[in-house]
């Protein structure tokens, strides 16, 4: 069991320790995922040290996580996306708001799996949107020869490969 605690919280510090060493190299291309790089460094170290070691509640960190997760993603998003018009990235915000909202007045602290599956099937929709409108994008302005050639699509892979394969997750 400590080998697969030991894995993950490496695993969560990875990307971000990476960025330390490498980032004089890489952060114009890499400057709008930060945030997310930061929180999945911070969570590793808060999963392992409170939840683990110390043995915490962890209703609110899942969500916070939750709530923190999509602010990153649409900061992500706003960054790469800067020619979208504004109305799609305020729409987007302030649906998300309004459903935490509702998510909050409507359900008890308790019920904090239920509030992180409706925020994670939100999310999963605004990582499509925001994907396809990225994709729209780079096929309109045909900056790179090759998708391979954007950093961006890397990271946009990996995020519809991890919201899509765990949105029926999500749902339960």
């Amino acid at each position: 069991m400590i080998y697969i605690l030991s894995f993950a919280m490496l695993y969560g510090l990875l990307p971000f320790l990476y960025f330390l060493f490498v980032k004089k190299r890489i952060l114009n291309k890499i400057q709008a995922v930060l945030p997310f790089l930061i929180l999945v460094f911070v969570s590793a170290i808060y999963e392992f040290v409170f939840t683990v070691l110390l043995r915490w509640d962890s209703s609110n960190w899942f969500m916070s996580y939750c709530i923190i997760s999509f602010f990153t993603i649409y900061y992500f998003y706003s960054k790469v996306l800067i020619k979208i018009k504004q109305t799609i990235k305020i729409t987007s915000l302030a649906l998300f708001i309004s459903l935490l909202l509702f998510l909050i007045f409507e359900f008890q602290k308790n019920d904090f799996l239920i509030i992180c599956s409706f925020i994670d099937a939100y999310i999963t929709v605004f990582v499509f949107v925001f994907s396809i409108l990225w994709f729209k994008m780079v096929f309109q302005e045909l900056e790179f020869e090759s998708l391979w050639d954007s950093p961006f699509f890397y990271i946009i892979s990996g995020l519809i490969l991890y919201y899509f394969g765990n949105f029926f997750l999500f749902m339960m």
